[in-house]
């Protein structure tokens, strides 16, 4: 009996330390690095499923359950060229969820880090957050980003004479991997400049 007393006493502890940080939150954000996809829901009945674009294979979005930290309609980034972040819902110190001019890259990874949504859903998003709280706002980052090749008969093409071998992953540098005399082109190239987030 007392064995059972110490282990329900341990439980009662990690509850208490882990339950109220992921108990059911209000807002519940799941993000799907694999389609570029978001869903939301929350208690009142929201639900919504947005396309974004995540972070390129050079500056990875991270992965993880978090909870939204702080907000900010219009910040700008101080990381690259005052970029504007409308709408942000930062999850992990410099990381967030925002709005972006950048609307043809939606679909594919292109960001920093960052999760990019078109404005008017991260203005949703930011009216969801802002009237649930922070520590009512889940986010569930998960899967992992994968190439894709816009010339479908290719796709399976495992090396290009003179070329690196086409693998799986985000398009490195903009403007796209061109093969010459193929046709191959990486998706996510030509999408516009860099962009912050």
């Amino acid at each position: 009996m007392g064995m059972n007393l110490v282990k329900f006493g341990f439980l009662v502890l990690v509850f208490s330390i882990l339950g109220p940080h992921f108990s059911k939150a209000a807002v519940d954000v799941r993000v799907d690095l694999t389609n570029q996809r978001m869903t939301v829901t929350s208690d009142d009945g929201v639900v919504h499923q947005w396309v974004i674009s995540s972070g390129r294979s050079t500056h990875r979005t991270p992965t993880g359950r978090y909870r939204a930290q702080w907000l900010d309609r219009t910040h700008r980034s101080s990381r690259y060229q005052n970029a504007p972040m409308p709408y942000s819902v930062f999850f992990r110190g410099n990381y967030a969820i925002h709005g972006t001019n950048q609307v043809r890259a939606l679909g594919q990874p292109a960001s920093h880090g960052c999760i990019r949504l078109h404005t008017a859903n991260a203005a949703k998003l930011f009216a969801l957050v802002q009237k649930h709280g922070l520590r009512q706002t889940s986010i569930t980052i998960s899967g992992g980003v994968k190439g894709k090749v816009s010339n479908n008969r290719l796709a399976s093409a495992k090396t290009v004479p003179g070329k690196a071998k086409v693998t799986s992953g985000a398009p490195h540098d903009a403007p796209a991997q061109k093969a010459p005399g193929y046709g191959l082109r990486l998706d996510g190239a030509g999408a516009g400049p860099p962009y912050a987030g």
